[in-house]
């Protein structure tokens, strides 16, 4: 069957700005005009869309108005529901999260800041595992959307500290299961500025040591971790180097460690100056 891709997108969109909610449904139940699009990711589809759109765009608004509309339908929907309904339900939202958080619609995820206990409590509530976590997405829509929700005043002033949290509760330790990290260590480097107690590096470097003196990682752990925190922020050179022999020498960015703690530091400690080229002196 020969389709005109164009062609489809372009009457799903025409659709958007009268009602984006049922446009969104008909994307993700894969049904009416986008019927034909179903084997595609609902969020390739919608990115393509918003890619050739203004930021204040009919379509653009409509869209974030359809996203807000329909993920508060499932707070007080989802759980009344049983067997395949339920599974449907779960589908549907695991697909509309998905896409918020490959567009980030700003009146979305605002709300999402706003109202973060609600949401927090929503998402911790629905079953996890390793590979499929709604509140780690949640998590990561919240750390790539601060600066919209910094805009609109929703951003708390303690989101710093929040972020830090989790990176200490992620582990076997704690509340959240590892992969959590990931999350936390971005909401930390994209922390505007006026809600930030330092540089995002140092943050950054803070939050990786808390992680790791409360999880205990093994060493391979540590440096997987490591590594994609130098991903995340994509520093060149040598840039490292003095940042973590600050971090590793400084008595106050770790107050209060038990003796088992600071055992691991030290450990820790060592591997990591050698990793960044600080060579020690007898």
């Amino acid at each position: 069957m020969n389709m005109d891709i164009d062609s489809i997108l372009r009457k799903w969109k025409a659709r958007m700005p009268d009602d984006g909610k049922v446009a969104l449904l008909d994307l993700i139940k894969g049904r009416g005009a986008i019927a034909a699009l179903s084997p595609a990711e609902p969020d390739d589809v919608v990115d393509t869309v918003i890619r050739q759109e203004d930021e204040d765009s009919a379509i653009v608004r409509s869209l974030d108005k359809g996203c807000a509309s329909l993920v508060n339908d499932h707070m007080p929907t989802l759980f009344s529901r049983r067997g395949v309904d339920y599974e449907i339900g779960l589908y549907e939202l695991t697909a509309l999260i998905t896409i918020i958080r490959r567009v980030l619609p700003e009146r979305t995820v605002v709300d999402f800041h706003g109202r973060y206990s609600e949401w927090n409590d929503f998402f911790g509530n629905i079953g996890a595992d390793e590979y499929f976590d709604l509140r780690r997405e949640y998590f990561h829509i919240l750390a790539a959307s601060q600066e919209s929700a910094a805009k609109h005043g929703a951003l708390d002033a303690d989101q710093e500290e929040r972020w830090m949290s989790v990176c200490a509760e992620s582990g076997d330790s704690g509340i959240y299961n590892v992969n959590y990290l990931r999350a936390a260590l971005l909401g930390i480097c994209r922390l505007p500025r006026e809600y930030r107690s330092g540089e995002v590096e140092d943050l950054a470097l803070r939050g990786l040591v808390i992680w790791a003196v409360r999880q205990f990682p093994n060493m391979e752990e540590f440096e997987q971790q490591w590594i994609s925190l130098k991903f995340i922020l994509r520093r060149d050179g040598d840039f490292w180097a003095e940042r973590v022999n600050k971090i590793t020498k400084s008595a106050d960015a770790l107050p209060n460690l038990s003796q088992r703690e600071g055992e691991y530091w030290q450990r820790i400690s060592k591997w990591w100056r050698n990793d960044v080229g600080i060579r020690e002196t007898a």
